[in-house]
């Protein structure tokens, strides 16, 4: 296993957020989105300049995601909205729809043929009353999974015939198939558990398969072989790393979302760059992102 030193790992962004999530790469624009849930805020960072923008959200955000017809897609605690990053309006897409009151949208990603698959928690994770849906472009709404406590980890092979997924409490990441048609079959035991540092959080699969995956409380990202081996591990100089993408010109820049949230002032002087966005070279390149269809 290869292990990069922290020193390789440098802050995007300097100025924290509370809890960084959703990191994107914009190729339309050349530029990094990522969400403040706590703030709550839209952020997107232009690394040709180092121009950083932020855009008040009226409630909690977690996820951002492009769409294909222009513009984004943000998870939003009441649902998925679209989002006009120009004239900074929000349409309704779907409401989130749930008995639950407490519960609001959490992570999201878009499939290699356009749908978004997008989840739901109790939130903080006080309740297992989350799901797991499948937005397709022409609208219809589908239920993939139920009885979720924190869903993270989505992301697709380059083929788009795996899906990989991890509930963070369990520890758990979990892969699978998906079939030409869209059926998914079952769902297995992805990664090795004993061996990660941390929980399974937000992930990103690259340009050859290979899943990297933040390990909150665990001070790392890794990464996975489609057969679940562990690769690499990029060891952090912070112990709440949230999310990970692929950016840049290249799309060789691993970009990695971080909290602040919950630390103790002790450990935040220990940690100084706690809730900021972090940047590291790799040698693979990550996925074209793909847009919403809808």
């Amino acid at each position: 296993m290869n292990t990069s030193i922290t020193d390789q790992v440098r802050p995007a962004v300097s100025s924290p957020d509370i809890l960084g999530e959703s990191p994107i790469w914009d190729e339309r624009a050349a530029r990094l989105y990522w969400v403040d849930v706590r703030a709550p805020a839209l952020r997107s960072l232009d690394p040709h300049t180092g121009a950083v923008q932020s855009r008040a959200m009226p409630e909690v955000i977690a996820s951002v995601m492009l769409r294909a017809a222009g513009g984004l897609v943000v998870g939003l605690k009441s649902g998925l909205y679209a989002f006009d990053p120009e004239s900074e309006t929000l349409d309704l897409l779907r409401a989130i729809g749930e008995p639950h009151e407490g519960n609001r949208v959490n992570d999201c990603k878009v499939d290699r043929k356009g749908a978004i698959w997008w989840s739901t928690m109790w939130d903080f994770g006080s309740r297992t009353t989350g799901s797991l849906y499948r937005l397709r472009p022409d609208g219809a709404n589908e239920t993939l999974r139920a009885d979720i406590t924190i869903p993270n980890g989505l992301c697709f092979g380059p083929e788009g015939d795996r899906a990989y997924f991890a509930d963070t409490p369990t520890g758990r990441m979990e892969s699978a198939k998906i079939a030409a048609d869209g059926a998914i079959g079952r769902w297995r035991d992805f990664g090795a558990p004993a061996g990660l540092p941390g929980n399974p959080d937000g992930s990103a699969c690259d340009s050859e398969g290979c899943v990297w995956n933040a390990r909150y409380g665990g001070g790392a990202v890794v990464c996975l072989s489609p057969e679940g081996e562990i690769l690499r591990r990029i060891d952090l100089p912070v112990s709440q790393p949230s999310c990970c993408a692929f950016g840049g010109p290249d799309r060789r820049s691993l970009f990695i979302t971080t909290s602040r949230q919950g630390l103790s002032e002790e450990a935040l002087q220990r940690e100084p760059l706690a809730g900021c966005l972090l940047q590291i070279d790799v040698d693979v390149a990550g996925q074209r992102e793909v847009g919403y269809g809808g």
